[in-house]
């Protein structure tokens, strides 16, 4: 499993699973029929079109599908983070765009009947923070700052687009319990995550 900042309950596990799958379908489709590594990752952010080719993106979703899936608990880079965050950012916003057409809740990719999804409250609720993000301009400070700031050599790098040293490709085995979050977040037919009943 993936250690986020807020232990994840089954329905996001699934929104996980199903949009690195999708992500990663996508990818290699079209991989069949383009050559040009911006057209093909056309779909994510502009930081990982600069940052990877098509094929590292495969290879670092597949990387991060499999810590998602396993029984160990696994801390992402800020790199693997910057590549789920553009993932579920463009299939949770395809649903939301879908849910808005129908105008009723509808099944997401990994089988959830949904209403809309809430992405920025999942953000603030499972990324630790959302630095990888940040533009150059905003990086753009004395080393006293950054360290004040708590923005590491590793993001730095994220946000000026520079190549991953390869141990910056490498989740982290963390040596705690996997544990489930709060499973009233999901409720069938209804937006999510849903409001905690008092």
């Amino acid at each position: 499993m993936l250690r986020w900042q807020s232990p994840p309950d089954s329905a996001f596990i699934s929104i996980v699973t199903a949009c690195l799958e999708l992500s990663i379908d996508e990818v290699e489709m079209q991989m069949d029929d383009e050559t040009d590594d911006n057209e093909i990752l056309g779909s994510f952010y502009p930081q990982v079109r600069s940052t990877f080719k098509a094929s590292e993106v495969v290879r670092e979703l597949r990387k991060l599908l499999d810590a998602h899936q396993s029984e160990s608990l696994y801390m992402p880079t800020d790199y693997h983070f910057l590549l789920l965050h553009s993932a579920l950012d463009q299939w949770i916003g395809l649903h939301n765009d879908d849910v808005a057409f129908e105008n009723k809740a509808i099944e997401f990719f990994g089988g959830l009947v949904l209403g809309q999804i809430d992405f920025p409250l999942l953000s603030d609720m499972y990324f630790w923070d959302e630095d990888f993000l940040f533009t150059p301009e905003l990086l753009d400070l004395t080393t006293e700052a950054k360290q004040m700031m708590g923005i590491s050599d590793e993001i730095f790098s994220v946000v000026h687009q520079m190549a991953p040293h390869p141990d910056e490709l490498v989740p982290k085995l963390v040596e705690e319990k996997c544990g489930v979050g709060d499973e009233t977040l999901y409720r069938p037919g209804e937006r999510y995550p849903a409001p905690l009943r008092e």
